[in-house]
This record gives structure tokens, sequence and C-alpha cells, in this order.
């Protein structure tokens, strides 16, 4: 945690120009971890994105290592996916949702939201998509208890090129 003029702020350790960290943040309702996308982040993909996890320490918010990298990023990412353009973070900080509005799904920019589970370290759990429903758009996300909620533009049929799309909100249960 850095003090700027005398305000407590954060930031990722391997920051970059345009990064976009901070696009999303969501903080844990025991007030504990925060979790911050970075969508626009390089892992190793232009816009592939990446999510820092934050916990609360005696000095203020420590970057958490997840298997020697300060952030998470998607194990199937490709170049601009936009990983982390939404977050969400249970009430006791131990699950975590991401979206990737723009994962390829058979060739075509249909989403995806991924969830972890943080123990003594972090797991990719699964990822969820609608098949011929999401359709490159996850805007939100909530995670409520064991559900998920995944705001969002979806198309009525399989057929993406021909469906008119309509926003709604999708529940989830994994």
């Amino acid at each position: 945690q850095e003090v700027i003029n005398g305000y407590p702020f954060i930031s990722a350790s391997d920051k970059a120009k345009s990064d976009n960290f901070g696009s999303s943040v969501e903080i844990s309702a025991d007030g504990n971890t925060i979790i911050v996308g970075s969508p626009s982040a390089d892992p190793t993909l232009t816009d592939s994105g990446k999510v820092y996890i934050y916990v609360s320490g005696s000095n203020g918010w420590i970057e958490q290592k997840i298997y020697s990298n300060p952030f998470i990023s998607a194990s199937d990412k490709v170049k601009s996916d936009n990983f982390g353009s939404s977050v969400s973070i249970s009430s006791n900080g131990k699950r975590i949702a991401v979206g990737s509005p723009l994962s390829n799904i058979s060739a075509l920019d249909m989403g995806k939201v991924y969830t972890y589970y943080t123990t003594s370290s972090i797991a990719e759990k699964s990822y969820w998509y609608s098949q011929g429903g999401l359709n490159g758009d996850v805007n939100s996300l909530v995670l409520s208890g064991s559900d998920l909620y995944v705001g969002g533009e979806f198309t009525s049929n399989n057929n993406l090129s021909d469906s008119p799309t309509y926003k709604k909100v999708v529940k989830y249960t994994p």
C-alpha cells in the first residue's frame, strides 16, 4: 500500500501503462479482501487481462502472490479476452468470479465467467458460459451465497449471427 498526499492507495506491483488497473473492484463483506480487475494487462498476450487480490494486514493492503505471480489470469487466455472486466467476491473472500467478455468459444467472442476458490492457495474451479446465449458481453457479476448472477448481452437462440440480442441477468449455480 502506498500513500500519496495522505491518501492510501493500492497498485499492481507489475503495473504498466494502459493496463486499466481498477476498472473493476470489489471488497468482501468482511472487509478483509479486495479484488481488482486489470482487463488490458498483458500477462503473456495483448489485453488478455489480470486480476489482483489484496488482503488486509497490519500495515494496510498486501498484494497476494499466486504461484509466484502477483495476479491470476485465465488458464485458457488468448489475445484481447479482457479477463477482469468485471469481478465479484463472496462475503467471506473465499470465492471469486471474473468476467472475460471476449473469451473465445468455438472461434466466437462469446465471453466466459471464471470462478476461483481461495483457501491456502487459489484454484480455478470452472468457467461458465451460456451456450448460444452469452454473446461477447459479460457486463456484471454478483456472487450471492452459492449462486452467481451474470448480466450481459444474450441471444435468443444458437444461431448467433441471426439472433436478436437483449440484456438480461442469468442465474448460475455451480
